[in-house]
């Protein structure tokens, strides 16, 4: 079972995707939580982001997702590759050249939780941006994305994540 949490940067993604991990693995499930691949990536981020650093971070997703879904029952994504995609079609000027990966990879995903766009945790940590406007802008384009797709996703809050790892826990059952 391979599940992402998307959003905008500054949303409370990786607060949720930690609390259902943590949840999860004291279930005694075989979990493991792919952490936001972004402060790894050597090229520039945020405003001034570029196609090849975007690039780096949806490819680099798309990797450690089929390395993970083989060693573990329930993979976590803090981000997926829908969301990663939203930032490199920003920084391509708006060409949308990889939809077809994209749509590709989106069916491996079991369930998509989006959080919703929020400020409540858009704070200077050193790396991400704190510009609202940035955010917004970015939520706009993510949400466009998965209408134009028709991805289904469940939308939450943050702090929904127990709610989440409940639903988690009778589909893993049935399975």
């Amino acid at each position: 079972m391979k599940i992402a949490v998307i959003g905008t940067h500054g949303v409370g993604k990786s607060y949720f995707s930690a609390n259902l991990y943590a949840h999860l693995l004291k279930s005694g499930r075989n979990v493991t939580l792919i952490e936001e691949l972004s402060r790894n990536c050597p090229l520039p981020m945020n405003e001034n982001t570029t196609k090849r650093a975007q690039a780096w971070i949806l490819f680099d997703q798309m990797v450690r997702e089929i390395e993970e879904e083989k060693r573990h029952e329930i993979v976590i994504c803090d981000r997926g590759v829908v969301d990663n995609y939203a930032y490199f079609v920003r920084a391509h000027g708006d060409s949308r050249d990889l939809d077809p990966v994209v749509k590709y990879w989106l069916p491996t995903y079991d369930t998509i939780y989006k959080i919703r766009s929020t400020t409540k945790y858009l704070m200077n940590d050193g790396f991400r941006s704190t510009s609202e406007e940035w955010q917004r802008e970015m939520d706009g384009r993510l949400t466009s994305i998965l209408k134009d797709f028709g991805v289904k996703y469940v939308e939450l809050d943050s702090g929904d994540w127990e709610d989440a790892a409940g639903s988690i826990l009778k589909s893993a059952r049935k399975n």
